[in-house]
């Protein structure tokens, strides 16, 4: 542990050598968060003072662009720096055109006219906007046409491998990938387009594109797929994405440190950090049940005293090399969603190597409570196995507080989001 404190107070301080500070005045009963605005769950900014009524952040000057979304108010912003030169205080209160910075609220981001601002900043708003409105098309196309998706229930589009390979036909039809490759990495709205585009291509239509492959020849595919310069953007949400380990995170980072840009670089620190984070939290919190019969097993925690909680019942097998990054997903479902559900995780085939199994969610770090089987009938008799059809894994199904079945999900997290849809739903009822 103090040898993490020491590293960790030699990075701050390193980063803050060349850094100038932006100060933001505000009410002392608000918070003020600031990040990057094309990869703002990678890279938080954190606070280097917090005084009652203004919040003082550090920001490194030896980037290309500072470009941020800052929230106040519970409130969106977009923050453009022009000029680095000295401090800046800005007044969230009584926000004002100034010199130097750019700050407005996001939604009229989209609004204005950038063309008498700086060549950067005009040239990253209209790429941002071509963008935004090829993947509002997109969707807006997805909702309204049986023909482009599958399904459509829970607030989440769903495709299968016929309606994929229609929009994403439809898309590169419709829309021009043409932009400089010193901008990929800076457009929130190109990031989120071909990583739309890199779901319906990889995860719904080629679905085996990348099976028997190592990762070199995985990197030599997606480049044979597309060109430059949205073949390095997909390279890179590939091997640098939340659904990977942190020990993967930190194999493909050695492996690809050299060809990647200081961006690049960046990005991949931070993801690496929270997962380090995330990985220390929720290490403390794990729990192992032995049965030979499943559903009685189930029946006897889910009608314990005092269990007040529905639950996600995750039904896992150790053969689906997939539930690494499955469950590297789950954990940040289980930060929002601990205090309505319990998790229950059922290996269905933990019996062949009870310690192996147990090593995996240690070294995974997945929290909740582990049912094991403790020989092969058990799951093949299990009534939920019968009622519920389970054939793929992982399957999810919601129960209530008395074990009744309220919905279930067969489509894993590292392809939709429809399950955390489902949990946030029937959180309320």
């Amino acid at each position: 542990m103090k040898s993490i404190f020491i590293l960790l107070t030699f990075t701050v301080y390193t980063l803050s050598i060349s850094a100038n500070t932006v100060s933001f005045l505000h009410k002392s009963s608000h918070k003020v968060k600031l990040s990057d605005a094309a990869y703002p769950t990678a890279l938080i900014i954190k606070a280097q003072f917090e005084y009652p009524e203004s919040t003082v952040f550090n920001i490194n000057d030896d980037k290309i662009y500072h470009f941020y979304t800052l929230n106040y108010r519970n409130q969106d912003y977009y923050l453009w720096i022009e000029n680095l030169s000295h401090d800046i205080e800005i007044d969230l209160e009584r926000i004002s055109k100034q010199s130097g910075y750019l700050l407005l609220l996001k939604q009229e981001w989209y609004k204005k006219d950038f063309s008498d601002q700086s060549t950067e900043l005009n040239r990253i708003h209209t790429l941002d906007m071509y963008y935004k409105f090829a993947v509002d098309s997109l969707l807006k196309l997805a909702n309204n046409n049986d023909d482009y998706r599958s399904d459509n229930s829970y607030s989440t589009i769903v495709w299968d491998k016929k309606s994929a390979k229609k929009l994403f036909n439809y898309a590169i039809e419709n829309f021009d990938s043409t932009i400089e490759d010193e901008y990929i990495h800076f457009v929130p709205s190109y990031i989120e387009y071909w990583h739309l585009l890199y779901k319906l291509y990889y995860k719904y239509f080629h679905t085996t594109s990348f099976k028997g492959l190592d990762n070199p020849r995985v990197k030599a595919q997606i480049e044979k797929d597309f060109s430059l310069p949205e073949s390095k953007l997909l390279t890179f949400h590939h091997f640098f994405n939340s659904t990977l380990t942190e020990s993967d995170l930190k194999a493909n980072l050695r492996l690809y440190e050299s060809k990647l840009s200081p961006r690049e670089i960046e990005i991949a620190e931070s993801l690496i950090q929270k997962k380090a984070i995330q990985n220390t939290i929720l290490n403390s919190e794990i729990d192992f049940i032995f049965g030979l019969d499943i559903d009685d097993a189930l029946k006897a925690y889910l009608l314990r005293d005092g269990n007040e909680k529905k639950s996600l019942l995750i039904f896992w097998s150790t053969w689906d090399r997939g539930m690494n990054s499955e469950f590297s997903l789950l954990n940040e479902i289980k930060d929002e969603f601990d205090q309505t559900y319990n998790f229950i995780h059922l290996c269905i085939d933990a019996y062949e190597q009870p310690e192996k199994t147990k090593s995996f969610v240690y070294q995974n770090n997945i929290s909740g409570h582990h049912l094991f089987p403790q020989e092969e009938k058990a799951f093949r008799n299990s009534i939920y196995r019968k009622s519920l059809k389970i054939r793929e894994f992982p399957f999810y199904s919601i129960v209530d507080q008395n074990g009744e079945i309220l919905e279930s999900e067969s489509i894993p997290l590292s392809v939709s989001n429809r399950l955390g849809n489902k949990l946030k739903y029937y959180s309320k009822k």
